[in-house]
């Protein structure tokens, strides 16, 4: 038996419909789902500079209008406000390790405590420990990595009600971290 024309198309025209509207709820869902893991950098439309520590020869990524600061302690590295809000800092520093003395006063490689442990991979390969402190005013962001007998730090601190914010640019940042040799 073959159906009358008018309710063919009422049925195809239906179908069409019903295609058409999952394939939009596909394209809106996998639009979604795949922007969640790009990072959205409060920087994202501004150039990039790579700060160099010549002395202990690692290297980070920075936007190029923040402004260099003096590091709060005696520390080899450096320190950069973001000029539109002087609470968010960036800061990468180093340091030769001190190895605790053994039972006879000497100091040893062996009698240094064992590593607290490693969580991240730089993009350069490098295992590190990455720390986040949320605190009720300030939060920061940490990478440690001990790399030859130094240790190698960088850190990116905001008031904690901006952290969510710039945390994908410290996550980039931490990520970008590299040692020469």
């Amino acid at each position: 038996m073959v159906r009358p024309l008018k309710k063919r198309m009422k049925w195809r025209f239906r179908a069409v419909w019903l295609v058409t509207g999952w394939l939009l709820i596909g394209m809106v869902g996998l639009t979604l789902i795949t922007g969640c893991d790009r990072p959205l950098l409060p920087q994202q439309n501004v150039g990039w500079i790579v700060y160099q520590n010549e002395r202990y020869n690692f290297q980070f990524p920075r936007p190029e209008n923040w402004e260099p600061v003096l590091m709060p302690t005696n520390r080899d590295g450096e320190a950069f406000v973001d000029p539109r809000n002087p609470d968010v800092q960036i800061r990468g520093w180093a340091s030769q390790l001190r190895l605790p003395l053994d039972t006879e006063g000497l100091t040893s490689p062996s009698a240094r405590p064992p590593a607290s442990g490693v969580n991240f991979t730089t993009a350069q390969g490098l295992a590190a420990l990455l720390q986040v402190d949320v605190g009720e005013e300030v939060s920061l962001m940490r990478l440690t990595l001990t790399l030859n007998g130094v240790e190698y730090n960088w850190e990116g601190q905001s008031p904690s009600d901006q952290f969510s914010e710039y945390y994908p640019l410290f996550n980039y940042i931490a990520s970008q971290f590299q040692v020469q040799n």
